[in-house]
């Protein structure tokens, strides 16, 4: 079966899918934000208060609380209602790639101009020039020991142990500082992956 803008998507893009606790099934679309029941879509635009109508990430974060990550910004849905962030609110960039949430509840939000993290009150910002390895952000995760994981467009991967960052790079390595995406599995090791040059195990070590 097949669903698009004809039968209620918003749009033919699909950039995230979440399904959240209730059980609705969110797509971020290259046109609005769409919420399936399982029966029919409601779909999200500027116009009900999106920062914008391409969404890149979509974030769960407690129940009717979903954070949405789009190419001008960062937006909250209550349930009810749209808040809106962007760099004239402390974010780093307004592109935003992925988004993340911390075992402390931090938000981090990554971009392409750089790392914002939000404790719900200010946004600490992380790029080139305070120790980040690359400012165009693909992908994040957090290991079982509290170190966050970055992909980049082109710097390899980077963790960042809560004072400094450690990068992995071809040097190391990779077959490519073109990365796109790391998950942790149960053993420590780590999964990479790379554009245009497959995925890469990593032990850890």
């Amino acid at each position: 079966e097949k669903y698009s803008p004809e039968n209620g998507l918003a749009g033919y893009s699909v950039y995230c899918i979440l399904k959240d606790r209730y059980g609705n099934l969110w797509f971020g679309t290259d046109n609005g934000l769409s919420r399936y029941d399982g029966k029919s879509f409601k779909n999200f635009r500027v116009e009900q208060g999106l920062s914008s109508n391409k969404i890149t990430s979509a974030l769960e974060v407690s129940a009717g609380n979903i954070w949405l990550g789009s190419k001008n910004g960062l937006s909250k849905f209550d349930g009810n209602h749209f808040t809106n962030f962007s760099v004239s609110s402390g974010l780093v960039d307004n592109n935003i790639s992925c988004l993340l949430l911390d075992k402390y509840n931090h938000l981090w939000i990554g971009t392409s101009g750089g790392v914002s993290e939000f404790d719900g009150i200010e946004f600490k910002n992380y790029t080139v020039a305070n120790g980040l390895k690359s400012n165009g952000i693909t992908g994040m995760v957090q290991d079982k020991e509290q170190n966050i994981w970055f992909t980049t467009k082109g710097e390899g991967v980077f963790r960042y142990n809560g004072s400094a960052f450690i990068s992995y790079s071809k040097t190391q390595g990779l077959p490519t500082n073109r990365t796109s995406c790391v998950v942790q599995e149960s053993n420590s090791s780590y999964w990479i992956g790379t554009l245009g040059k497959g995925a890469v195990k990593y032990d850890g070590k």
